[in-house]
């Protein structure tokens, strides 16, 4: 969350400061780099494959 605020407002930003969290490389969520929810996504993708594509789908488009 706060990578994109920074993004959005590059002219007020000056530093990002994390504190406990985890920082995903450029274009990547924060399920993307949780191996646990990975796994979770994998099984309900096995039970219902439509359902994942779905969410997918309305995932935020990359910003170059």
């Amino acid at each position: 969350m706060i990578s994109s605020v920074a993004n959005r407002i590059p002219d007020l930003t000056a530093h990002l400061v994390y504190l406990e969290a985890m920082v995903p490389e450029d274009g990547e969520t924060a399920i993307d780099v949780q191996p646990m929810t990975q796994q979770l996504i994998a099984r309900r993708e096995l039970a219902d494959p439509a359902a994942v594509r779905a969410a997918r789908a309305v995932r935020s488009p990359r910003r170059d």
